[in-house]
């Protein structure tokens, strides 16, 4: 599925929430039931703010895995 920058799109893995992407792109199915997990950070997010949040970014990373594997 082709992304357009700044088009709205209608994603969630636990409900409805809009995807607005800053960059074109697209989103395909894994072919080799391998995943790749990339994360961008805004411009405001430092070192220290990640550090502070490693907990709750380590959890959501786990249960995006999880859903994965359930539905791959």
């Amino acid at each position: 599925m082709a992304m357009n920058i700044g088009g709205a799109y209608l994603v969630g893995e636990r409900g409805p929430e809009v995807f607005v992407p800053r960059q074109s792109g697209s989103i395909a199915q894994p072919s080799s039931g391998q995943v790749s997990v990339h994360f961008h950070f805004g411009a405001s997010a430092d070192a220290a703010a990640i550090s502070r949040h490693q907990g709750q970014i380590a959890a959501a990373v786990a249960r995006a895995v999880a859903y994965g594997r359930r539905n791959l």
